[in-house]
């Protein structure tokens, strides 16, 4: 019985912290990202080789991301490259949350062998 009302209480939570995000979000004064392009240092590939991205907003909805990273490791070289898209879901004032998908290459040189 308690493990149900403990359940309940963590669903109907998340369910009024939707709702107050939603709110809030609706109201707020976002800014406006059309046009620009941030340039930055990114390190979520699962190999943690940081590469140069950049990020291009063509509109106030949609963002697409690049990047290219390179280690030259002796016997341990890897080359990274990544595309990918963003859909903007809310928008706040200094910060947009969205969802996206990224792909990937990622070149790795054995060390025992060199390849």
């Amino acid at each position: 019985m308690k493990l149900k009302l403990r359940s309940n209480l963590i669903f109907f939570a998340a369910l009024l912290s939707g709702i107050m995000i939603s709110i809030v979000s609706a109201a707020a004064e976002t800014k406006d990202l059309t046009h620009r392009l941030g340039l930055g240092i990114k390190n979520n590939t699962f190999q943690r080789l940081p590469s140069l991205a950049a990020v291009y907003y063509p509109s106030k909805d949609y963002a697409f991301t690049g990047g290219l990273g390179f280690s030259s490791q002796t016997n341990y070289n890897q080359l990274q490259a990544h595309l990918g898209v963003r859909k903007m879901i809310y928008f706040e004032t200094n910060l947009n949350f969205y969802m996206g998908a990224q792909w990937g290459v990622l070149n790795t040189e054995n060390p025992t062998d060199g390849k």
